[in-house]
């Protein structure tokens, strides 16, 4: 191992070790990193771990204080500043957009808001200065398995508020050279150019970033055929165009006669290489990813400026280590592990072997990349897409080799001959949407399949730590052929055991309630909340619904319905327009499981779920609403409830606790909601009996196992650093 490699391994290695942990340090670990720092002082043996408390102390020291300036209570406040990036879509009457904050009157030292402005005459436009009225929150997210972190992003992003604008007022245009408002306008007359929707928004999300556009049927296309990185300006785009320049530099250089003698093409190719990748990075907005990728290729291209040799270990150790030192706050974005693991996949299988040549050898790099990084998709996002292999074989070279280079070459010229410029922008569309006719078709096939699972315990991802020792492994190596069966067998839905006990999860869906029931293989979705995004993404860990209830006509109940992958085998009870199967009291029983539908025991028509296993039994009775006269005494006395109507006082009345007297409820409710739910009746009465409350907003997604004691687990508990949220009842 050289040098370079254990120093920069060392520091990276100390940033991650951070980032792993649950909290900031407290006293003495801040002492504790100092003190390890001061090993450097000692010389060469003490070098290696002091540069990994460096590591851990520098990403510490960057989360205090990007938790610092992160507002804790709504304020109303005046600000001004400068609009961030490209404002999102407008929404009927609402704009949403960042403001990179310069004043703040009555409020914290905040560095940028996220704003909405409702109703607003004016349009806002990127690179204009503002002074608005608002009233601003912290900013928070839903906490759920496999769902987006909103509020990682958010402290990811340098975002230390959310809010409504009340009252806002235009201080100045925006200046001829802000990069946002190039951008804006390169986003405008691109799409203008391309008479396809669909490809205009791929277009203008591949030349400048800007994916506001693309609507979620695309998106879904693209997820559900893993090519949802070709649109997401990042390491392999930014790799492409400097490859570009790489080539056209090397290539003009040789040409220039004696010139060409004193300085090497492959020199002067690279320093194109890099301006060519800046640009690039630039027209995206040097978003977080672009930095990335544009560091860890300048790493490269240094190599070859010194005219050294270096392994490919070495550029990985060095660009991780630059990253970080230039955003410590990296690896809370999952592109950073992707990426790093990418390019340290291609390394072991391309390092010293002789070129490729023919289609075989990039066909079997594509299913080995794939199969590496299958874990840890399936770690960071849940899931996993079994068609990406074939899918990117043939939409790597479509979009990255032949419509990148055009999509470039449109951004250039669309302004200083919008001509050209608009007749390249319609031959990359017309590629775009040849990609995106295979991408769907590739898509339906990829919907017949069962989605990939992982099973309970250890075994399934022991079974993908040997696949991935095996697909990186040299060739020639007996037993190398297993590591796709092993893959399926981790992966495919018989991986879920049947012993699995009876869980049952709500999620934080915010003003709303969804909650999934899982008894070994058997999946059971009780609502969807209001857009079904966070229902989807369990379901495509553990697997599709067999049945589905929706319990009240409400959009935070029933709103994301649409949305929810389903099988053809999932039965739905529908409250509102089949009222007579819940009242059908339906009852069934999955793997140790008993389901029972109580509306007719109880007098409702609220597809109201009494989970049993054994001796355990919880009642899910979120679709109640309030006022109704419901005989809770059939029920029985239950171990947790569900509560109605998201803790209303005229739904969860004295008598229903003592009919169920239950000793958990669950809230489905977000927090700080202005309707002051759960009231506070509600909270006195369950307070009175003993019984512990668990809230949605407070705690994230709840999962409760029909085990003796009911055992409980938050999301809360297990999120990282940057999560403040406290339990119910604390900090209020």
């Amino acid at each position: 191992m050289s040098p370079a490699t254990a120093l920069c391994g060392a520091f990276v290695a100390g940033a991650i070790v951070f980032h792993a942990s649950a909290g900031l340090p407290d006293g003495v670990g801040w002492l504790s990193l100092l003190a390890g720092c001061a090993l450097l002082l000692r010389g060469r043996p003490w070098v290696v771990p002091g540069l990994f408390c460096a590591g851990a102390l520098w990403s510490a020291w960057a989360a205090a204080v990007a938790l610092d300036h992160r507002l804790d209570t709504p304020v109303a406040v005046t600000l001004e500043g400068e609009v961030a990036g490209l404002p999102a879509a407008a929404d009927g009457p609402r704009q949403s957009f960042v403001l990179e904050l310069g004043r703040v009157d009555g409020g914290p030292a905040m560095r940028r808001a996220r704003l909405h402005w409702y109703g607003a005459g004016e349009r806002v436009r990127p690179g204009e200065r503002w002074r608005f009225e608002a009233d601003l929150r912290a900013p928070a997210g839903a906490l759920n398995p496999g769902a987006f972190d909103g509020e990682r992003w958010q402290i990811q992003n340098g975002i230390d508020a959310t809010g409504t604008v009340t009252r806002g007022e235009r201080l100045d245009a925006a200046s001829r050279f802000s990069l946002d408002a190039v951008r804006a306008e390169l986003s405008g007359r691109l799409r203008a150019a391309v008479n396809h929707e669909a490809a205009g928004a791929m277009l203008v999300a591949l030349a400048v970033g800007d994916r506001r556009f693309l609507d979620e049927s695309v998106w879904a296309t693209l997820l559900a055929t893993g090519t949802n990185h070709l649109v997401a300006i990042s390491g392999l785009h930014v790799g492409l165009a400097g490859g570009l320049g790489l080539v056209l530099g090397m290539a003009v250089w040789r040409c220039c006669g004696r010139m060409a003698g004193r300085i090497p093409a492959r020199v002067v190719g690279a320093a194109l290489a890099l301006v060519t990748a800046a640009v690039y990075a630039a027209l995206a907005g040097f978003t977080i990813p672009t930095q990335r990728a544009l560091i860890m290729l300048a790493v490269t291209l240094l190599a070859v400026f010194l005219r050294r040799p270096v392994r490919p270990t070495q550029v990985l150790c060095v660009a991780a280590a630059a990253v970080l030192l230039v955003d410590p706050l990296a690896p809370l974005d999952p592109g950073f592990w992707l990426s790093f693991a990418a390019v340290a996949t291609l390394g072991v299988m391309l390092w010293g072997r002789a070129p490729a040549t023919g289609p075989w050898p990039w066909l079997t790099i594509q299913f080995r990349l794939a199969l590496v990084l299958a874990p840890l998709t399936l770690l960071l996002f849940s899931h996993v897409a079994l068609a990406a292999p074939v899918a990117n074989l043939v939409a790597i070279p479509l979009v990255g080799l032949f419509t990148v280079p055009l999509v470039l070459a449109a951004a250039m010229t669309i302004v200083p001959a919008p001509a050209v410029g608009a007749f390249l922008a319609d031959w990359s569309g017309w590629l775009l949407v040849l990609f995106l006719a295979f991408a769907e078709q590739v898509a339906r096939v990829a919907d017949l399949v069962a989605a990939p699972t992982m099973g309970e315990g250890g075994a399934a991802w022991v079974l993908l730590l040997v696949a991935v020792i095996l697909a990186l492994a040299p060739a020639g190596l007996p037993g190398r052929v297993l590591a796709l069966p092993m893959l399926a067998a981790a992966l495919w839905p018989w991986g879920m055991s049947a012993d699995t006990p009876v869980r049952i999860t709500t999620l934080d869906v915010g003003h709303g309630h969804a909650s999934v029931v899982q008894s070994g293989r058997h999946v059971v979705a009780v609502d969807t909340g209001r857009t079904g995004r966070e229902v989807d993404a369990l379901l495509t860990r553990i697997g599709r619904p067999d049945r589905l209830l929706l319990t009240r006509d409400r959009a935070g109940y029933r709103g994301g319905a649409g949305a929810v992958r389903t099988a053809p085998r999932t039965r739905v009870y529908d409250a509102v327009d089949s009222a007579e199967e819940c009242l059908g009291s339906p009852q069934w029983e999955a793997e140790g499981g008993v389901f029972r539908v109580l509306d007719a025991d109880l007098a409702t028509t609220a597809c109201v779920l009494l989970v049993e296993a054994g001796p355990h039994r919880v009642l899910i009775a979120a679709g109640v609403p309030p006022g109704a006269h419901v005989h809770w005494e059939a029920a029985g006395q239950v171990d947790a409830v569900v509560l109605p109507a998201g803790g209303h006082a005229n739904a969860v009345t004295g008598a229903m606790l003592d009919a169920l007297q239950p000793s958990l409820a669950v809230v489905s409710v977000d927090a700080g909601n202005r309707y002051g739910l759960p009231h506070a009746e509600v909270v006195e009465r369950l307070q009175s009996r003993g019984i512990r409350l668990l809230h949605t907003g407070h705690d994230g997604a709840i999962t409760l196992t029909l085990r003796p004691g009911i055992p409980v687990r938050t999301a809360r508990e297990v999120a990282g650093w940057w999560n403040r949220r406290q339990p119910f009842g604390q900090g209020m």
